[in-house]
This record gives C-alpha cells, sequence and structure tokens, in this order.
C-alpha cells in the first residue's frame, strides 16, 4: 500500500512539474506575415521635363493684310497672295494683288490705314518665327516639331486682330496638345517699321508678349509637389487645388522615388525618380484637382508599372 502510494505521489510531482512553467506564461503575440517587397515599376523615358510647345504660324483675322490669306486651318499655313502687306479699309486698292504698290493713304479717317510695298515675306509669318527663336532659349519650354497627342504639351497660337498706327494688335493663346483645350491666353501690340523695302518688327514687343504670357502660367518651383490621393480607371485626384495656384490644362509628371543613382567618380547623386506617369489636369477645385493619366510605362511594357496612390506629382 505505502509503495502504490509513493509511485502515485510520484506521477502528480511530475505532472505539477511540468505544468508549472506553463502556468506562469503569459500569452504570447504571434509574429506578423512577412510583408511583400514592393515590386519596382519601369520609367517613363522622360526626355523633356520641360513643357514641350509647338510654337504655329500667326494668322491674319483682320482682312486688312493683303500680303496673306488664311488657308482655312486654324494654326495652318498662310499664303503671300500679292506684294501688299497692309492695305487700307477704303482706298481702292485691290487688296493681295498689286505687286508693285506705292504707299498710298486714305481719307477714310484716322482709323485708315496706308497700303505698304513689301519686298520680304510676310509680317505675319515672322511673328510665329521670332516667337520660336525666343521660346527656344526660355527656361520654361523646351520647343519641339510634331503637333499631336504625345508629341507636345501645348501649342502656342498667334492671331493678328487689328493693324493701326505702325502697330500690330495680337492676341495669343496656349493649347492643350493633348485635347485642344486653351491653357492661357494674353493680348498686346507689337510695333513694327519699314526699313527699306521689308518691314520690321520690334523684338522686344514679341519678346514681352511672349514674357507676359508666360506669366499667365504657375512656376512648378513655387507649388511645391502635389501627391496622388485616389486613382478610379485613368482618372486620379491629388491633393492641390486653385489655392496651390493649379490651373486647368496644366501637365505633370506622377513621380515614385526608386533605387538612388549616384555617380562613382564624383559621389553626386544623378537621380532617384521613377516617372509613372504623364497626367493632364482637367478640373481644379480650391484643394483638389483631378487629372487624367495620359500616358503610364504600362502602356508600353504591359506590365504592373503604374501610377500609384501616394506617387507624388511634379507639375511641368
Amino acid at each position: 500500500m505505502r509503495t502504490q502510494s509513493l509511485k502515485l505521489l510520484s506521477v502528480l510531482i511530475l505532472a505539477v512539474t511540468a505544468i508549472a512553467p506553463l502556468a506562469g506564461c503569459k500569452k504570447g503575440t504571434r509574429l506578423p506575415p512577412l510583408v511583400a517587397p514592393v515590386v519596382p515599376r519601369r520609367s517613363l523615358d522622360a526626355q523633356y521635363t520641360r513643357l514641350r510647345i509647338i510654337v504655329g504660324e500667326a494668322l491674319d483675322r483682320t482682312g486688312l493684310a493683303g500680303g496673306v490669306v488664311d488657308t482655312g486651318t486654324t494654326g495652318g499655313e498662310l499664303r503671300r497672295t500679292g506684294g501688299l502687306l497692309i492695305a487700307p479699309p477704303a482706298s481702292g486698292v485691290q487688296v493681295g494683288v498689286q505687286a508693285n504698290a506705292t504707299v498710298q493713304s486714305s481719307a477714310a479717317g484716322s482709323g485708315s490705314l496706308s497700303s505698304v510695298q513689301v519686298g520680304g515675306g510676310a509680317l505675319a509669318q515672322t511673328i510665329g518665327a521670332i516667337m520660336q527663336s525666343i521660346a527656344a532659349v526660355s527656361e520654361r519650354f523646351e520647343v519641339v516639331s510634331g503637333a499631336g497627342k504625345g508629341n507636345c504639351d501645348l501649342v502656342l497660337k498667334t492671331w493678328v486682330t487689328g493693324v493701326a498706327a505702325g502697330e500690330l494688335k495680337v492676341d495669343q493663346v496656349l493649347e492643350s496638345c493633348d485635347f485642344g483645350s486653351a491653357v492661357s491666353a494674353v493680348d498686346g501690340g507689337i510695333k513694327y517699321a519699314q526699313k527699306g523695302e521689308d518691314l520690321q518688327l520690334d523684338r522686344d514687343d514679341v519678346k514681352r508678349l511672349l514674357k507676359k504670357l508666360i506669366a499667365t502660367l504657375p512656376e512648378p518651383s513655387d507649388m511645391g509637389k502635389a501627391q496622388i490621393i485616389a486613382r478610379e480607371g485613368r482618372y486620379v485626384t491629388l491633393n492641390m487645388g486653385k489655392e496651390h495656384k493649379v490651373m486647368k490644362g496644366m501637365k505633370a509628371f506622377a513621380v515614385s522615388y526608386g533605387d538612388r543613382t549616384v555617380d562613382i567618380k564624383s559621389g553626386i547623386t544623378l537621380g532617384d525618380e521613377v516617372f509613372t506617369g504623364d497626367l493632364y489636369v482637367f478640373a481644379v477645385y480650391p484643394k483638389l484637382a483631378r487629372a487624367w493619366i495620359v500616358t503610364e510605362p504600362a502602356d508600353s511594357y504591359h506590365d504592373h508599372s503604374k501610377v500609384h496612390v501616394g506617387d507624388y506629382v511634379v507639375f511641368k
């Protein structure tokens, strides 16, 4: 009997000894699942980080510049039809036919003009050429050719709307290459003078007009970066709006930051930006804006390289 009692006591001691460590343990926490690494995205081939602009030919909308005619296509060419560039509205001179006209004046009042003999190219056509040369050295624009979706951001269009007292009245508008909508517009005057057989535009006036147009666009460095807070299909919502100077028609890049590229010799950081999308802002509200994804790397690579919520937005 004593032997059985000792055996039973031994079993109980062993059981208590085995259970005791567990009794004092707190409930453990489960380790979180491993976080999947972020799959790297491919970048757009962003050759132009500034606004790509096409400078169109100037068009005469006055009916007074007899040396040129509109071919009918907005932004199309102007054709010479004769030696007269500017003809008086009530002088009896047959506009655009008289190839060797002498300077004539009209008695139709102070609003009348004199016909001017022209030896060189049409005046209105030179406006576009001068604008192009000035825009080419601007820090805001990259002057490109080949209008159409994906080839440019803006088209600069110029219309001569009046001629008086040695000055052209001019309207200019910047239009979106992607959707044809007007982004901004200005008007002003460009003085001209006759130099021998040619007419010469005041280049400073042309430059002032272009600077006036550029001033209508906000400076990206002053705006800072926006962030994408939502995406539905190819539409994205930005966390910046009118209060942050965002304008309808603006172009921007969606940007993610990947591996930093450092020049081995100099140690200088070359960049770590991955351009994940080319954006067009189509609607602006006080604190938000909506943009359309014009293109993203996935369109070319057919993979996961898409614009994501959380990507930054750098305005052009």
